[in-house]
């Protein structure tokens, strides 16, 4: 029977990202910033095919309290890259920043569908990259009391049940991973609640300490298959396979690529939408040299999402590594049909038309590719000026 004490670390330490009960400005909480916002804006137009740019101006309209138009940049900055996993996790976060009260009472209309789909967001961000960095979600942090500073008693129930909570969101890892692994131990008799394993878990990850995050996450999973997945829009869950990819993602860190590949396989099979378990168990295949199998997972990553131009991409990629370059070229075209601002197409297009000997197509693609390409692709911008120079 979990004690009380742990009901209230879990309901307060956990929820803590989750209510908000002022405005991010009163908190005195703001985004970091890479320059001010007047030159981030005029990044975004100039490096207009650039998700990273368009990411960046949206903080600056965040701290704005902009966020309609904050919103309108990170859907164009995951649009240009669907796995630009940073922009997902701010989309799940936004919604808490634009609705500062969530009393019942005072909530919008739309309120449970923005959750939700906050929800999808954050579970898309973690399915991209489980160590995408979650600095993002500080802002959500509700500001300390300052009643737990002059109390000697609640400072010290503070740091000892949520300031691991909040060194996490902070992105203070190591600190994250010392607090939260002594909750874990005092728990041992009550079972540790979820959320408490997960940021645990990230931590150590985030450390490279994979053993340990190893560890929380079968924890996840077996209570996981216990049970059926919560209907609640509260909080951010994951599912059975989303927590055995997860696993896979870790044990491939820790270097245990058959029990990675297991995994994956697993989650695929588990979740037909998971279609980064196949970009993974491709990634393994073409390291092991095994490019059909390599070939195979790219076309079933595709075919989960065939809407995701990266895909398309690697498809690509795995094909003309492997010299089937007609299919390679195929999908490459299908790639720009998706997403026609994405520079690394039109390169490799180019470089593919070259091998096929189909000069003036290689000449107008790679033009194109340096016509697309934002400033910091600077290497992709000078090989295929080269290559042009070497056309005649």
């Amino acid at each position: 029977m979990r004690s009380s004490v742990w009901r209230l670390c879990s309901s307060v330490a956990i929820a803590t990202p989750f209510l908000i009960a002022a405005p991010l400005r009163a908190q005195g909480v703001s985004l970091e910033l890479p320059a001010t916002r007047a030159e981030l804006e005029k990044r975004a137009v100039r490096d207009s095919n650039d998700p990273a740019a368009h990411y960046n101006f949206a903080l600056a309209l965040w701290n704005d309290e902009e966020y309609a138009a904050a919103q309108a940049e990170l859907r164009l900055a995951v649009k240009l890259d669907p796995r630009f996993a940073v922009g997902h996790l701010a989309l799940a976060y936004l919604p808490w920043a634009e609705h500062h009260i969530v009393r019942r009472g005072d909530r919008p209309p739309d309120w449970r569908a923005r959750l939700s789909e906050a929800r999808l967001e954050y579970r898309r961000a973690l399915a991209i990259d489980p160590l995408v960095d979650f600095s993002i979600s500080r802002v959500a942090l509700p500001p300390r009391s300052a009643y737990s500073y002059s109390s000697g008693a609640f400072a010290a129930w503070y740091d000892r049940f949520i300031q691991g909570y909040v060194d996490f969101y902070n992105g203070d890892y190591r600190a994250s991973e010392q607090r939260l692994a002594w909750l874990i131990h005092h728990a041992a008799r009550d079972q540790p609640p979820d959320e408490l394993l997960w940021v645990h878990g990230l931590a150590a990850a985030h450390l490279a300490h994979y053993d340990d995050a190893i560890t929380d996450f079968e924890t996840l999973l077996g209570r996981s298959r216990g049970r059926e997945e919560s209907d609640s829009v509260e909080q951010f869950t994951l599912n059975t396979a989303e927590y055995s990819y997860v696993l896979g993602v870790m044990e491939q860190k820790a270097g245990r690529r058959d029990t990675a590949r297991a995994l994956y396989q697993q989650a695929a099979e588990e979740d037909a939408g998971l279609f980064m378990a196949h970009v993974h168990l491709a990634d393994l295949y073409e390291a092991a040299g095994v490019w059909g199998a390599a070939a195979a997972e790219r076309m079933n990553a595709v075919n989960t999402a065939p809407d995701d131009a990266s895909l398309w991409f690697d498809l690509g990629l795995t094909l003309y590594h492997s010299a089937r370059l007609s299919e390679a070229r195929a999908a490459f075209t299908q790639g720009r049909d998706v997403n026609p601002r994405d520079a690394r197409l039109a390169y490799m297009l180019g470089l593919t038309d070259l091998a096929l000997g189909a000069t003036e197509s290689a000449r107008t693609d790679l033009t194109t590719a340096i016509a697309l390409a934002p400033s910091r692709y600077s290497e992709l911008i000078a090989e295929a000026r080269q290559r042009l120079a070497t056309l005649h």
